[in-house]
């Protein structure tokens, strides 16, 4: 039934039920999300009733026909995304499991010189992981909520793949939650009722409170590769009060009645959302590790599969990075020229200097050759930080629009073919540093230097 996350789960049945509905409310969320993405806020409520409208198929018929081609496109890419997140997260596993057996954690340095920033972020960083673990342990269990059953693990599972393929812009997943909300007590209640439910519900606040700390958290680590310990320290504590506060109103929404969607997905979303901010902060201040390191350029976002040319360019060139990085970039440049000649112009403009790619790239292949090397943990550490935050940069420039009306033009097809081959090995270069810490870790050792 299309609707069963409106109620609390008893039986096994019921979660796995739950399970399937509250997934595809979060698509939904998602869906939305991506539709108001760069839309003035102005804009973005007659935006929303827009999306409504056409996804409840309301409209002519060339709008829907265009709408139904959008959102078929995005959520082919969703599930590309979700399938490539997948494996890098079996990857990651086998990474942390090996650092773990050689008693190498996610952690902060012992602060010897008795540094205040470090002691704290040390206890923000497992106040984050845990920061729901209370309400899920203790302050649901009246409520006969089955804590253990898979179903919850599948919610939880999906609340986390969410937050992954979304971990460059977290808001996101805090505005596409608000918006599946609204739907599902529109879904409950009736078009009135639902929205004025939603807009007294005790999640509401704190999930409005919440897009505003991500926001914030968004905009700090795009300032450079490693913001300011103190910043990182001060806000990473906000996120752990903003997340604790929507733990505690998912229990009094659970409590007053509320539709299950609001408070069960809630709390899964902000355990997520705990865990990602806390792996950001270890994996940009934190000891070298590298389940961080391998979490850290997964930022990017890899949107599916590398196949073809592009695969075997970086699998045949892993051992110097930086030429083959610079190959897949002029290949980019000469599509472009062909098209015309000022869209090259402008992207040589926006890219600036491409020193810090080509001597980053070039440090992770010298320091990933021997990484127990004193000092190396460290270099490489600082090697991903700079090749996510100058990737993170050119796909933003990659992805913005060559010229006004891009669409109409009529070489719109060439352009949209030079910048998908241009995504496709930003997404290559991220997937062979991933699994070449897979394979290296695993065929040899965790240990760094």
């Amino acid at each position: 039934m299309p609707h069963e996350h409106h109620f609390r789960p008893a039986h096994h049945g019921d979660w796995l039920k739950y399970h399937e509905a509250s997934r595809d409310e979060l698509h939904r969320g998602e869906l939305m999300d991506h539709w108001l993405r760069d839309r003035e806020e102005s804009a973005r409520e007659s935006a929303r009733m827009e999306f409504e409208k056409l996804i409840g198929g309301k409209g002519s018929a060339g709008e829907i026909a265009e709408f139904e081609a959008w959102r078929k496109a995005e959520s082919d890419a969703i599930a590309s995304a979700e399938t490539v997140a997948a494996v890098v997260a079996g990857e990651f596993v086998t990474i942390a499991a090996k650092e773990a057996a050689n008693d190498r954690l996610p952690d902060f340095k012992d602060p010897k010189d008795h540094r205040y920033e470090d002691w704290e972020l040390k206890r923000i960083h497992g106040d984050l992981i845990t920061v729901a673990d209370k309400e899920l342990t203790r302050d649901l269990r009246p409520l006969d909520m089955k804590l253990d059953d898979p179903g919850l693990k599948l919610v939880r599972d999906d609340a986390k793949a969410w937050v992954t393929r979304s971990a460059g812009g977290l808001r996101a997943v805090a505005d596409g939650f608000q918006a599946a909300c609204a739907k599902a007590e529109v879904d409950f209640h009736g078009e009135s009722a639902g929205r004025t439910a939603w807009d007294k519900s005790y999640v509401k606040g704190a999930c409005e409170g919440l897009s505003i700390l991500l926001d914030r958290w968004d905009k700090l680590l795009k300032t450079k590769a490693t913001p300011d310990r103190t910043d990182l320290y001060h806000l990473a504590g906000s996120a752990h009060s903003v997340l604790q506060n929507l733990a505690r109103e998912c229990v009094t929404s659970a409590k007053a009645g509320e539709v299950a969607f609001v408070w069960i997905t809630g709390i899964a979303i902000g355990h997520a959302l705990g865990e990602k901010i806390a792996a950001q902060l270890a994996s940009r201040v934190g000891v070298p590790t590298f389940q961080g390191m391998h979490d850290r350029i997964g930022e990017i976002g890899v949107r599916g599969k590398v196949e073809g040319k592009i695969a075997k360019a970086y699998k045949n060139g892993s051992d110097k990075l930086s030429a083959t990085w610079k190959d897949q970039l002029d290949a980019f440049k000469k599509q472009l020229n062909k098209i015309d000649k000022r869209f090259t112009q402008n992207f040589e403009l926006s890219l600036g200097d491409e020193k810090p790619m080509k001597d980053s790239l070039d440090n992770w292949n010298k320091n990933f050759k021997n990484p127990a090397a004193i000092g190396a943990g460290a270099a490489l550490q600082r090697s991903v930080g700079s090749l996510a935050f100058e990737l993170s940069r050119i796909r933003q420039i990659v992805e913005a629009p060559l010229a006004p009306k891009e669409g109409t033009r009529p070489d719109a097809d060439q352009i949209r073919e030079a910048r998908a081959l241009m995504l496709a090995s930003i997404d290559g270069l991220v997937r062979q540093i991933q699994s070449d810490i897979e394979v290296g870790v695993r065929k040899n050792n965790s240990d760094l230097g």
